[in-house]
C-alpha cells in the first residue's frame, strides 16, 4: 500500500492506494497505518487530494465516486451507503446515520 501526505488548512492528511484503488483517507490527527510514503501520486489520487483540500477549506465536494473504492468491512459498507445519502455541505450525527 502506498501513501501520499499533503497539507490542508486543518493540518496534514494522507491518502492511501493500491493499484488503481484508493483504500484509505486519513484526516489530521488520525493514527497512521504502515505504508510506503510516495514522493508523488498518480493522477487519480491527485484529483481526490485537490478535492479534499477544497472540502477542508469549506468548499463542499462530492466524494460519492471515492467512498465505494475504500477497503471496508460489510458493516462499513453499510455506513458508507448511508453517508452517501447526505448531500454535500450537510452533516448528520452518528445516531442519524445509524438509524438510516
Amino acid at each position: 500500500m502506498l501513501r501520499f501526505r499533503f497539507k490542508t488548512t486543518l493540518g496534514p492528511c494522507e491518502i492511501f492506494w493500491e493499484g488503481d484503488r484508493i483504500t484509505r483517507l486519513n484526516l489530521p490527527g488520525a493514527t497512521k497505518p504502515r505504508g510506503i510514503v510516495a514522493a508523488s501520486a498518480p493522477v487519480f489520487v491527485r484529483r481526490v487530494v485537490r478535492r479534499m483540500i477544497r472540502h477542508l477549506e469549506g468548499l463542499p465536494q462530492d466524494f460519492k465516486d471515492v467512498l465505494p473504492t475504500l477497503a471496508a468491512s460489510e458493516a462499513e459498507v453499510g455506513v458508507f451507503g448511508e453517508i452517501l445519502k447526505i448531500p454535500a455541505g450537510q452533516t448528520r450525527g452518528m445516531a442519524e446515520v445509524a438509524r438510516g
